[in-house]
């Protein structure tokens, strides 16, 4: 298996294919899966952030974070969990100056994801 293309840093590679057994099949998948609906629910967790729903930014936040947690991206993980904290004690700016980080981070991480899924 050709790894040298995908992001280390992004993916814990070890991690993830001990999930999903080594099975490139189900990743391609469940990539596939994830790509078609994470820019409906970044652009949910923008709106959110953008009209101060704190509940909601915390809501969404938890859901994102419990999604890219399965593909063992742990920064992006980590942002998520400050929007998430940050929707749960009302700090709406805080929510704000992690997003565009949040955002770019499921990019890298949804890009690394699809070179690993090629290789099925």
């Amino acid at each position: 298996m050709q790894l040298d293309q995908v992001d280390k840093n992004v993916i814990d590679v070890p991690g993830l294919m001990a999930h999903i057994d080594s099975d490139l099949a189900v990743l391609k998948e469940l990539v596939e899966i994830f790509d078609s609906y994470y820019p409906d629910q970044i652009g949910q967790l923008e709106q959110a952030i953008q009209s101060g729903d704190h509940s909601e930014v915390r809501e969404i936040a938890h859901q994102f974070k419990g999604a890219i947690s399965n593909f063992y991206g742990s920064y992006a993980v980590t942002i998520a969990k400050e929007i998430e904290s940050a929707g749960r004690e009302a700090r709406i700016d805080d929510a704000k100056e992690h997003f565009p980080k949040l955002e770019s981070e499921v990019n890298r991480l949804v890009d690394n994801l699809k070179k690993l899924a090629e290789q099925a």
